[in-house]
């Protein structure tokens, strides 16, 4: 019962940041990237909480790219993206769960 809730934590953290990084994209034709945040204009403190909400997004992105180069960053990346997913849906759960 403890591996399906850390796993559920681990997918609502997944899922939120995919839906942020859908909806920035579709929002902005651009993909979020941490680039973005350099950016300084009206915008900037909208995309910092896109940045850090799809981050495990980008994460996942990156280890993808530099898995097909063959480089261990691509463990660094995947871990940190797993890691920073969970935490994400741990935070998530329990706010709603402290609303209820």
């Amino acid at each position: 019962m403890q591996h399906a809730a850390l796993l559920f934590a681990f997918a609502v953290g997944l899922t939120t940041a995919g839906i942020v990084s859908t909806l920035y994209e579709l929002a902005s034709d651009d993909s979020p990237t941490l680039d973005m945040i350099a950016i300084a204009d009206l915008y900037a403190p909208f995309r910092i909480i896109v940045a850090v909400i799809a981050a495990p997004i980008m994460l996942f992105n990156g280890a993808f790219l530099w898995a097909m180069q063959r480089s261990p960053l691509a463990l660094g990346f995947l871990s940190l993206g797993i890691v920073w997913s969970f935490l994400q849906g741990v935070f998530i759960l329990t706010t709603i769960l402290d609303l209820s």
